[in-house]
């Protein structure tokens, strides 16, 4: 019965993330957004499989997939939480996985606003878990010849309901190459490959924002910028913890002022709101490839204000392989 109601569960799971949200900021007592749908779509060309545990291979993998892997993939770390709070990274890799930071912020007696973080470490868990922060899960490709790996076109953060709203600018998506085995390799050498030494991260709507998110932008972080065909704004994200009696001020968050708590963020593929392109994440080699996906909110973005919200929001993850 009770996976009968996982499945009825993530059954509402297979069109798209949809995320209705409520008013939430890094700048105050941090929201949650509830998770109602979520749909991972790859979508494979001549001869490239794609699996969910590395023994059951497909030309297209959906959600059923990834909960089905726990039973033939036990050890696996796959978070796909209900909710999700915003968390900040500077893309460092510590054992083959992302770290990333829970952020909270809290106002002092001047008035300024004092940002405190702590390291949020994914574990596996579906549906409701107050500990799961972000959106995490393992992919496996299979292929006789080496391939480039890249995203889609098709592949977007959007609204789908609700107006002026900038939380899908504050969106992040990063790809970690976890290492490459041999089709006859031991199935627990496959699902334990924990390689990654670089995160693959890609920013979508970069050139967007809200007016609200533009006038945030300036009068906090004295960055200058508009609510279409903006130019790329680089953050620095969090690399280590640190508590409110550090005295971190919001607008005093990067490296130039803490160079051991921040580092700036290095983007590897940036897309526009309307994106046509189809952009290389990384070259995978002959064999079976694991490939981790990471999908959180960035609170270190300009995009991530108290406006940001109140809409539901679909996230697109498409895949293709071409022969290298």
């Amino acid at each position: 019965m009770k996976r009968k109601k996982y499945i009825m569960f993530l059954w509402l799971f297979l069109t798209a993330l949809l995320l209705s949200t409520t008013t939430f900021a890094w700048l105050s007592a941090n929201r949650i957004f509830e998770i109602n749908t979520f749909d991972i779509q790859i979508v494979s060309k001549g001869g490239l499989e794609i699996s969910a545990d590395g023994k059951t291979w497909k030309g297209v993998l959906g959600m059923l997939d990834l909960y089905d892997a726990n039973e033939t993939y036990p050890n696996n770390l796959n978070q796909i939480p209900d909710t999700i709070k915003p968390v900040s990274s500077g893309g460092q890799i510590e054992d083959g996985l992302l770290k990333l930071y829970y952020g909270q912020s809290s106002q002092g007696y001047d008035g300024d606003y004092y940002l405190s973080s702590q390291r949020t470490i994914e574990k596996t868990s579906f549906g409701y878990d107050p500990d799961a922060n972000f959106v995490v899960f393992d992919l496996f490709l299979k292929t006789s010849f080496k391939r480039t790996l890249k995203l889609d076109s098709l592949s977007k953060i959007s609204i789908i309901d609700g107006e002026g709203r900038g939380i899908t600018n504050a969106f992040r998506v990063a790809f970690l190459n976890e290492g490459n085995a041999q089709n006859n390799d031991a199935i627990s050498t496959i699902q334990n490959l924990k390689k990654a030494t670089k995160a693959y991260i890609w920013e979508p709507n970069y050139d967007t924002h809200t007016l609200i998110a533009v006038e945030h932008a300036r009068d906090l972080y004295n960055i200058n910028t508009q609510e279409t065909n903006a130019s790329k704004i680089e953050y620095h994200g969090i690399i280590n913890n640190f508590s409110r009696s550090s005295n971190v001020k919001t607008k005093e968050a990067n490296s130039n002022y803490y160079p051991n708590l921040f580092v700036k963020v290095p983007i590897d593929i940036y897309t526009t709101r309307n994106n046509e392109s189809v952009n290389k994440i990384f070259e995978i080699e002959s064999g079976i490839t694991k490939v981790r996906i990471y999908v959180w909110i960035e609170g270190q973005d300009v995009d991530c204000e108290n406006n940001a919200a109140s809409v539901n929001v679909s996230i697109d993850l498409h895949f293709i392989a071409e022969q290298s």
